[in-house]
């Protein structure tokens, strides 16, 4: 089963299947980088390291979001846990996090990864943080996730070429 499909599984479920997909994608990560252990980074800060296959392709990732309180998910979003550490993960380019100006309750994250196995393993370690069921109790509805690949790798930046 590809690892894709169980992300946006855990996205748009309520994470109860966490486990299930900690251990497929931990087997997935490890499958495809045999020389890095993957190691138990549940009492980690910071992001773990994770190598992009050398055929990476970059990809773009968005992610939609519908806050039950704006202000809470917004502070939840910038605080120094959140999306400041994102752009500390191996691989991120970018994560920006716009909101929409016709709905307040609208939020999308915006952000490129050198490679989708460094985006899943990213959120992985959150799954297992407990991150991601924390950011599901401050929506409206279950987050809606895109992966999209670029057509143009001319136009990115320069690390993920």
């Amino acid at each position: 089963m590809r690892l894709s499909f169980l992300a946006s599984t855990i996205w748009l479920s309520t994470l109860t299947t966490s486990q299930f997909f900690l251990t497929h994608a931990t087997s997935a990560l490890a499958q495809t980088h045999p020389a890095k252990e993957m190691t138990n980074t549940a009492a980690s800060a910071y992001p773990p390291f994770i190598m992009a296959p050398a055929e990476a392709t970059p990809v773009m990732v968005t992610v939609e979001l519908i806050a039950e309180d704006p202000q809470v998910l917004e502070a939840h979003l910038t605080s120094a846990g959140v999306i400041p550490t994102t752009r500390l993960a191996s691989g991120n380019n970018y994560s920006w996090t716009v909101r929409d100006a016709d709905n307040p309750n609208r939020f999308v994250l915006v952000q490129q990864w050198n490679s989708q196995l460094q985006q899943e393993g990213y959120i992985a370690w959150r799954i297992e943080r407990g991150d991601l069921a924390e950011l599901r109790s401050l929506l409206a509805q279950d987050p809606i996730v895109n992966y999209l690949t670029p057509v143009d790798l001319g136009t990115l930046p320069a690390q993920a070429n």
